[in-house]
């Protein structure tokens, strides 16, 4: 599997303030939460070597080579192949730009007290093709306090969760 570095559009930090979101840095992003440290699947932590050459094939779904649909014969629903099998999808093939995705990676930094358990409320398989891909930056909507996010995906600044 051969993969390139995307490359980045815009500069890091832009603001599309009006919609809540922005474009981070993905080594911050991956400092608040990394799914293939935080086995939000509950197969087991990913890493890089498994990205690149793990196990992608499956009984689930073996005519889908997308690992989008996620039904699923077995009652267990996915297994750590089709999580694979849907990272390198996404890391090959892309997904829509931030301002056309109608459901793009979406990060909760909670508000006052309420810190997430799991920040990523939507896209941990972009996340991780982002990583697999070796990309500078990632475009996310913003749920939650607003400059709390700022620092905490644009500055890098970890402490701001005790804010």
């Amino acid at each position: 599997m051969s993969l390139s570095a995307a490359p980045v559009t815009g500069a890091i930090g832009v603001r599309f303030e009006d919609r809540g979101f922005l474009q981070v840095p993905l080594e911050h992003l991956l400092d608040v939460c990394h799914p293939g440290h935080g086995d939000p699947w509950g197969v087991g932590p990913l890493s890089l070597d498994d990205l690149r050459s793990g196990e992608a094939l499956c009984t689930h779904r073996p005519d889908d080579p997308t690992g989008s649909d996620r039904s699923s014969a077995d009652a267990s629903g996915p297994c750590r192949s089709c999580e694979i099998r849907r990272v390198r999808f996404l890391a090959l093939t892309g997904w829509p730009d931030l301002a056309d995705d109608p459901h793009p990676v979406c990060i909760d930094v909670g508000v006052g007290d309420f810190v997430p358990a799991w920040p990523i409320l939507d896209g941990n398989h972009r996340v991780l093709a982002a990583w697999l891909r070796d990309d500078a930056s990632i475009g996310v909507e913003i749920a939650g306090d607003w400059d709390r996010a700022v620092a905490l995906l644009i500055d890098g600044d970890l402490t701001a969760w005790d804010d």
